[in-house]
């Protein structure tokens, strides 16, 4: 399994409602065009169902040219991926709790099972207010941060779980 850098990938949750995977593979493109940075026919498109009878599923989107230029750095290293991921899946995940990992090139933040981003490091202040803003007493923001991140200010909106450093999680071979 190859992790390669999430800043490189839209990961994201859609809802469309196609009769077969072909109509949904030709519907992906326009129902993300304006998401996407770049001309849709020049992406590459993975659709992981989340329910078929809503519709629901998760999109993982990638440029050909890069997609391209890793499988043909892997190639040319003798390497044959089982699975090509973004690398924030490497974060820990519990439901209903958002994991941060702070690092000085960036901030990594995994939502859920496949959902998550990166994002720059300088809005760690912008993620913490949003954090807050949507949680409240009796329903609070659970966020597990990993180690590196400044302790945000106590707040009954926040329920906060700390990882230190001596908490490691390596990725074996299986």
């Amino acid at each position: 399994i190859i992790l390669i850098p999430s800043r490189e990938i839209l990961l994201t949750t859609l809802t469309l409602n196609a009769s077969n995977q072909r109509q949904l593979m030709q519907a992906l493109p326009y129902a993300l065009e304006e998401q996407l940075m770049t001309d849709p026919e020049t992406q590459h498109y993975v659709w992981h169902s989340l329910d078929k009878t809503q519709g629901l599923g998760q999109v993982a989107v990638i440029e050909h040219a890069r997609l391209q230029t890793w499988l043909d750095f892997l190639h040319h290293n003798g390497i044959v991926p089982y699975a090509i991921l973004p690398d924030l899946v490497a974060l820990p995940f519990s439901a209903g709790t958002t994991t941060a990992w702070l690092q000085p090139e960036g901030l990594w933040l995994r939502q859920g099972e496949f959902i998550g981003y990166y994002s720059s490091a300088n809005s760690w202040s912008l993620h913490l207010k949003q954090w807050q803003t949507n949680g409240s007493t009796e329903t609070p923001t659970r966020i597990r941060i990993l180690a590196n991140a400044p302790q945000p200010t106590a707040s009954p909106a926040l329920e906060i779980i700390l990882d230190d450093e001596t908490q490691t999680q390596t990725l074996v071979r299986e």
